[in-house]
């Protein structure tokens, strides 16, 4: 059975209830979602022997800690929507995850403003669109990070048609990019982004008063979404 769910992982250690409270308010009430389990954030691993030594004369940056929330109900469809708001409501650096019939779509925001994103559900084909460079900076990777999945999903499906084997998974990978938990390792070579199996889950109050908003208000507009080439014709 395929999976379905919607996460989104924000840069960023602040507590997120308060925030997601907030924004309720501001979200399109089709979005709604029953409530979200947020997993802390981890604290970076304290290096040992050597590496310790080493440290104490290198100036190097702190590793970028990430705060992951999971969708709770039927609205996972809606994941990229609460991360674009929890990016501007935070002014970070956020990505969401939508993982649907076998397979999986990304999208990355900063401060609100989508920046890169990859559709494969209901396309053709695999597509990654919009500032990819921009998108590679944002996390301190090289842009063929992204080329690579995208070239491994467009290959998975030709060989799927072809009847032939199914590609290998990259170095260090737990499952091949076309499957539909490729999310979590494409997760963590984006910079340990933690999938939020567990958690703390909160869920609204019962007296919150009903949110009617057709659609969500003060977001800026989502990148164009992809779509299928024009067929030729011949006359």
């Amino acid at each position: 059975m395929a999976t379905n769910l919607g996460w989104f992982s924000v840069r960023s250690d602040e507590d997120l209830v308060p925030v997601l409270k907030r924004l309720r308010q501001r979200a399109a009430k089709d979005d709604m979602p029953e409530g979200f389990r947020i997993a802390a954030p981890k604290a970076p691993a304290k290096p040992t022997g050597l590496e310790a030594f080493k440290a104490l004369f290198t100036k190097t940056s702190p590793e970028p800690v990430f705060t992951s929330t999971m969708l709770l109900g039927w609205q996972f469809h809606a994941a990229p929507l609460w991360a674009q708001a929890v990016s501007q409501e935070l002014g970070c650096v956020a990505i969401s995850f939508f993982v649907f019939e076998d397979t999986w779509n990304y999208a990355i925001f900063d401060s609100g403003n989508e920046v890169a994103a990859m559709e494969v559900y209901a396309l053709p084909e695999p597509v990654l669109h919009g500032d990819v460079e921009r998108a590679a900076s944002l996390f301190g990777v090289d842009t063929s990070l992204f080329r690579r999945y995208e070239d491994a999903l467009h290959a998975a499906l030709v060989e799927a048609d072809q009847g032939e084997d199914e590609p290998t998974p990259f170095p260090g990978d737990e499952y091949a990019p076309h499957d539909e938990w490729a999310h979590v390792d494409f997760a963590r070579r984006l910079g340990n982004i933690p999938y939020p199996e567990e958690g703390v889950e909160f869920r609204w109050d019962e007296d919150a008063p009903p949110v009617d908003n057709a659609a969500w208000l003060g977001l800026p507009p989502r990148l164009p979404s992809p779509t299928e080439p024009p067929i030729a014709t011949t006359v």
